[in-house]
């Protein structure tokens, strides 16, 4: 029986001979025979399929604003400026409890200037008095004397009886004339004066110095409140506000091109766990208004399966997506792609890997099963990874991603290779002569995958070095390196240096702000007749995870989703196996360069201490103000 490596082998299309078809844009659901992809090894004889029928699911694309109608509106400022002040007033108190030295000296602070004020209350009321009358008169005295005890003012006896209605005659009154003051005093009138100043100046010193002394310190709690409060936001420890109606988890790792899309687009109905925030504080900053609306949470590396690492987070009901049949749905995802990494095939996954995935996706299930508040719900989790990358059991054994548990998983190489083929068929020649395409890249296995892939559907990869200058601003050209900055620097050179029409390049990008730079060329005259094709990987996962989540919605079951999404790749699927096989290949040989990904793993790994630096003295210099 043949192998795959054979069989493909006689795609190889020729002059009698053409390409195969590219993969059709499926239309309304119907009835399909597909051939269900042997994910086995390459080596191994292909076994013999039946043909069996799969019910095609709709293709409609809906927008973020249909998906979460709450997006038309903005959120309630109210709501979220009440929630903070009760967080931080939380924190104030919290302080206080930390500190009994504080509670103590401002219960005595206040207790004795409160003893004072009514003991110089009491020194202004005759004998005989009633008692109810007296209390009033005690209690109204002693506190408003006690707020005017921290600016060393007092109120008189006499407004005090006025505002109460009492009579005068019932109070001995201190005369404020100097006159008055020596023809109506007796020597109990003047002793009592003598007492009242004495309580007076006490309950100035005492609340000028210690109450001022404590009130200032609650102030200054207030404002640690407000800077502690920002940093955990944008630290990832802040528990997000609750009431967001449908909210997606998703796992990021240390770096996520496709979340940057996702919040753009989705706002708070996306929450990213993140293992490192210093990575993404910039985005943390703009979509958390600058530390004010927590919607992130932060998991150290290698402790998805910790409970404590998770306390904090919760789980409301209209957090829980909702189907058409009514049903509830926990929706998790994960990202296990590689950052700016779309066309090497097969590699590992250098940041976020399927065990620590599912010990996430156990973690997130039982918070949710302990809210007792929740309704019945049925998670679904959903994975986004190279599905041809392998890993290794502790006997030896290979496995593929395919083989592992998940609910659906999404293959992110097929669509991008479905992508760059669509386009070099549309704009490559007719002719098998001279269907050639223009690859510049700085990365051997980019080139050596891409010229395998595309040979199969008769095209011709050359390097821009195989070309000469008139050719060059003739034939279609593919443009993608290792990082999205060279590739948005390369289309530009190209369009400043070579008479070549836009319409005919394809820029391979990874980033939302590649996406955003080289939209803006177009908007500065550089790019005029027909648009670039413009493959963004972050933008087609986000549609796709898009799509998966409306499949949901719509009552499909995890079962049905996957049939459809291995459907769709089905052909491209084993083209792509056997590229990444033969591509391992010529790494064992010496025709590829081995250490090309880990040179890429090492560069990217400075950065991220770059940026946690540069967070630590962001960090400081917050504190400090």
């Amino acid at each position: 029986m043949p192998s795959i490596l054979s069989r493909l082998k006689t795609l190889i299309p020729g002059p009698s001979k053409p390409p195969p078809p590219l993969i059709p844009r499926y239309k309304r659901p119907r009835p399909k025979t597909i051939y269900p992809t042997d994910f086995g090894g390459l080596d191994k004889p292909l076994a013999e399929t039946e043909d069996i029928v799969i019910p095609r699911l709709p293709s409609e694309q809906v927008k973020p604003v249909q998906e979460y109608p709450q997006l038309r509106y903005k959120p309630s400022q109210w709501a979220h400026v009440r929630e903070r002040g009760r967080r931080k007033m939380a924190f104030v108190l919290d302080k206080f409890t930390s500190e009994p030295g504080a509670m103590v000296l401002l219960g005595v602070t206040a207790g004795g200037v409160w003893g004072l004020g009514i003991y110089e209350a009491l020194l202004n009321v005759k004998s005989g008095v009633p008692v109810g009358e007296v209390w009033r008169f005690v209690v109204r005295f002693a506190a408003a004397n006690t707020f005017g005890a921290l600016t060393n003012t007092s109120v008189a006896p006499e407004t005090i009886v006025a505002s109460l209605n009492l009579d005068p005659s019932l109070f001995n009154f201190i005369p404020h004339s100097p006159e008055a003051l020596y023809k109506t005093l007796d020597p109990n009138q003047a002793e009592a004066r003598l007492h009242a100043v004495y309580a007076r100046v006490t309950r100035g010193l005492a609340a000028g110095y210690m109450g001022v002394a404590s009130l200032l310190r609650v102030i200054n709690w207030t404002f640690m409140a407000s800077n502690i409060y920002r940093e955990r936001v944008l630290s990832g420890r802040e528990p997000p506000f609750l009431g967001v109606e449908g909210r997606v988890f998703r796992l990021c790792g240390r770096v996520s091109d496709t979340l940057t899309m996702s919040l753009a687009r989705d706002g708070e109905h996306v929450l990213p766990i993140i293992e490192e925030p210093s990575n993404v504080r910039h985005l943390l900053q703009e979509y958390t208004r600058n530390g004010s609306v927590p919607m992130a949470w932060h998991i150290r590396e290698n402790q998805y399966g910790s409970p404590q690492a998770w306390t904090g987070l919760v789980i409301d009901e209209p957090a829980l997506l909702k189907t058409k049949s009514g049903e509830r749905l926990l929706y998790i995802e994960a990202d296990g792609t590689n950052s700016e990494d779309a066309l090497r095939l097969g590699t590992e996954s250098a940041d976020l890997s399927l065990e620590d995935a599912s010990a996430a996706y156990r973690m997130i299930e039982d918070i949710a099963h302990r809210t007792s508040a929740l309704p019945s719900f049925t998670t679904v989790r959903v994975f986004l990874g190279d599905m041809l990358q392998k890993g290794q059991t502790g006997g030896g054994m290979e496995y593929t991603l395919r083989q592992r548990k998940v609910d659906i998983l999404i293959d992110s190489k097929l669509p991008i290779l479905t992508e760059i083929i669509k386009w070099a068929d549309k704009i490559a020649a007719p002719g098998w002569q001279l269907r050639k395409v223009i690859f510049e890249t700085d990365s051997q296995e980019y080139f050596h995958n891409l010229t395998a892939l595309l040979k199969i559907y008769g095209f011709t990869v050359l390097d821009i070095s195989q070309v000469s200058p008139e050719d060059a601003g003739k034939l279609p050209r593919l443009v993608y390196y290792r990082r999205t900055g060279s590739t948005v620097n390369a289309f530009r050179a190209i369009l400043d240096a070579d008479p070549i029409d836009p319409g005919r390049i394809c820029v391979v990008i990874d980033t939302k702000d590649g996406l955003d730079t080289v939209q803006q060329l177009k908007s500065r005259g550089y790019l005029s007749g027909e648009e670039t094709t413009i493959v963004c990987s972050s933008d087609i996962y986000d549609t796709l995870l898009r799509q998966v989540r409306t499949w949901c919605r719509m009552g499909y079951t995890p079962k049905q989703i996957q049939a459809e999404l291995d459907a769709q790749n089905v052909y491209v699927a084993q083209v792509a196996k056997a590229i990444a096989q033969q591509a391992e290949d010529a790494k064992k040989n010496g025709e590829l360069k081995e250490g090309e990904f880990q040179e890429d793993l090492a560069k990217k790994e400075v950065e991220d201490q770059r940026a946690k630096q540069d967070a630590k003295s962001t960090e400081k210099e917050g504190g400090n103000e």
